[in-house]
């Protein structure tokens, strides 16, 4: 269901149901995915609540320091 709901919502749309989540439960999803999945499902919805932006400068970041 989780995968559900961020593939069929928008880059705004996600930012409202994270904004949503945080005033309902006093937390953030971002941070309560990452304690709760794992491996390239973990990857996929981090990436998808992540701006773009953000997403961006962390693959040039990592693909500049890797060794």
């Amino acid at each position: 269901v989780l995968i559900e709901i961020l593939t069929n919502h928008n880059s705004k749309q996600r930012k409202q149901i994270a904004f949503a989540y945080r005033i309902k439960f006093d937390r953030e999803l971002i941070d309560d995915l990452r304690l709760n999945l794992a491996g390239n499902f973990e990857d996929a919805c981090v990436a998808l609540l992540t701006p773009y932006h953000e997403f961006c400068a962390d693959a040039i970041y990592k693909s500049l320091t890797v060794s």
